[in-house]
């Protein structure tokens, strides 16, 4: 069974279920979560969502830094002052 449900209106999540184990996935971010029901699924999808945009805004700062010159500990140490 597949059914496509859309938690952001542009970005649609697959949620399907093979071998007694279900799914949602994007393909658009090319993110999977999985689990004995749909609900875990679900969450296992936001699970993994939460890690990767984590990571993207704490990388994406230090990229930003590192353009300007500095580091997060140049930015803390500054904070501290």
């Amino acid at each position: 069974m597949i059914k496509t449900q859309q938690p952001i209106e542009r970005i649609p999540v697959l949620l399907y279920e093979e071998g007694n184990i279900h799914y949602a996935y994007c393909e658009f971010l090319d993110i999977l979560g999985y689990g004995n029901n749909e609900e875990e699924a679900k969450r296992s999808f936001e699970i993994m969502l939460g890690e990767i945009l984590e990571y993207e805004a704490t990388e994406g700062i230090k990229s930003n830094l590192r353009t300007m010159g500095c580091t997060a500990q140049d930015l803390i140490d500054y904070m501290k002052k």
